[in-house]
């Protein structure tokens, strides 16, 4: 269609949020026969939001450390080559 770039974006969402929920809920019914507070359904729903929370907070530090370790990197590329510049500009810097 017209909008293939969005419909496929949020069907890579749908699917990433529906993979996310199956995955906590298997985490927990895991959990479930090894610790029996894990029976209650209290527990259970507070446990799955909780984790979802965080595997969403974690996803923004992943996110920032990225970020940050990418512009660090531009950082010393742009260092680099403003020196190799120079260097080929005159050759009588060193």
């Amino acid at each position: 269609g017209r909008f293939a770039g969005y419909e496929l974006g949020i069907f890579t969402w749908f699917l990433g949020c529906t993979t996310l929920s199956a995955e906590v809920v298997a985490l927990l019914t895991v959990l479930k026969s090894f610790l029996p507070i894990f029976k209650n359904n209290a527990v259970y729903i507070g446990s799955i939001i909780f984790l979802i929370l965080l595997f969403i907070k974690l996803c923004y530090l992943v996110k920032d450390a990225i970020k940050a370790l990418s512009i660090a990197i531009c950082f010393q590329t742009d260092k680099y080559l403003q020196i190799s510049f120079m260097l080929t500009k005159n050759k009588n810097v060193l």
